[in-house]
This record gives structure tokens, C-alpha cells and sequence, in this order.
């Protein structure tokens, strides 16, 4: 083997071995999560919501995962970038009244240790808040 191929292994198999002792988060963790990410509440019926927050999300840069309606949960993520190793999200959604809503938002890095991974709280937050 040459020296350039020695070097790309030696580096990937160091990479492993520093993700390997990493505590990984899933979309099932973000899921479970619930009650414990920030919240706010909009002066808009849950429908709304669940019109909007598609688009939200593709705004963003997300890929929405999974929409279950009748649990009122979304999962959105965003997988390898230059600077982290993905995110995952969940979005809660709750009426209040028939005018009002309830969202919560439970950010997740991939990788624990990725101190560079996006947390999606605010920018969903506010985002939605901009398209209502």
C-alpha cells in the first residue's frame, strides 16, 4: 500500500474508533423526548399547523421523516454535513382551544459529542411563527 492509502485508513479506522464511544441519538430519542424541548403556543388551529409545518421544514433544510396526525407528532432530519454528523427532530402539536396551539420541538445531534451539530429549537420555532 502506499502512503496515501495508509493515511486515509489509519484516519478512518480513528474515526470509528472516537464515534464508537459517542452517544448517538435516534428519531425514536427525539420522539421520546416529549416534555422535554421548548414550546410555544400560536393563536392558530391545529390545522394550520399541519398545513404549514411542511413547508417549514423544507424551508429549513429538514426532511420530513414521518407525520402522524392522530399522535400529532412530526419527525424531521438532516443527515451528514461538513459540520455534523445530522440532527433529528420532533415536533409536537396539541390545540389548545379551536384557535389555539401548542407546539413543542425536541432537537437531537446525531452524534452527542458533535459540538458543531444544529439545534432546530428556535429556527422551527421561529419559522413557523413566520409562515402564519
Amino acid at each position: 500500500m502506499n502512503l496515501q492509502v495508509t493515511t486515509r485508513c489509519a484516519l478512518l479506522i480513528a474515526a470509528l474508533l472516537v464515534l464508537s464511544g459517542c452517544a448517538t441519538h435516534t428519531l425514536g430519542d427525539a420522539l421520546r423526548g416529549k416534555g422535554s424541548g421548548l414550546s410555544r403556543e400560536y393563536n392558530s388551529p391545529v390545522e394550520k399547523i399541519w398545513s404549514v409545518m411542511p413547508l417549514v421544514l423544507s424551508d429549513l433544510g429538514l426532511d420530513l421523516v414521518d407525520a402522524n396526525r392522530e399522535k400529532g407528532y412530526f419527525l424531521a432530519q438532516r443527515g451528514l454535513t461538513i459540520l455534523s454528523y445530522g440532527e433529528n427532530v420532533a415536533i409536537f402539536t396539541q390545540a389548545v382551544n379551536q384557535d389555539r396551539t401548542h407546539v413543542e420541538v425536541v432537537s437531537k445531534r446525531a452524534v452527542e459529542r458533535n459540538i458543531f451539530a444544529t439545534d432546530w429549537t428556535d429556527d422551527i420555532l421561529e419559522k413557523l411563527e413566520e409562515k402564519l
